[in-house]
């Protein structure tokens, strides 16, 4: 994954690997990443249920804000 910061050094661009969707049938088939340029807005991340912290946990430092 690379980065693009804008001027005043905030990361608001970067660019993500992803992989060719597989039809599901035969089997599997290596592909080249495709490089998608994206907004940090337009982003997700999906945690597993037994990694995420629950409010008022004492490592939940954005509980403290």
């Amino acid at each position: 994954m690379k980065v693009f910061p804008d001027k005043g050094k905030l990361i608001t661009n970067v660019q993500v690997m992803v992989k060719a969707r597989q039809s599901g049938v035969g089997p599997y088939i290596s592909s080249s990443p495709i490089y998608l340029d994206r907004h940090v807005c337009n982003l997700i991340l999906l945690v597993p249920a037994e990694d995420r912290l629950e409010c008022g946990d004492e490592k939940d430092e954005t509980a403290k804000t």
